[in-house]
């Protein structure tokens, strides 16, 4: 199983242009997705240390934040979406067990 840290890119949700750090952690992100690799998707949690997300919401994270560093009809749009589902990933993380 692997195990990839998605820290970095809830950071970066809604912050514009993303660095070449963050093109590839999405880039592996969208790899292990797409392929149905025996993955989990973990973060930082506010005491320091990681948490696992659920799948689903990491799924929705990478596809949105995806979509919002390609651009499209509506950039803010995406922005905010990728923004609000991060959001929901750090309370999920605060929630969960530690």
């Amino acid at each position: 199983m692997i195990a990839l840290d998605l820290s970095r890119l809830l950071s970066r949700a809604g912050r514009g242009t993303p660095t070449g750090i963050d093109r590839v952690e999405l880039a592996y992100a969208e790899h292990l997705i797409a392929n149905g690799a025996p993955a989990c998707f973990t973060a930082l949690r506010g005491s320091g240390g990681l948490g696992l997300l659920q799948r689903r919401v990491a799924e929705q994270f990478v596809a949105a934040i995806g979509a919002a560093w390609r651009g499209g009809r509506d950039p803010e749009q995406q922005n905010r979406q990728a923004r609000r589902i991060a959001r929901q990933a750090r309370i999920g993380l605060l929630a969960g067990p530690s």
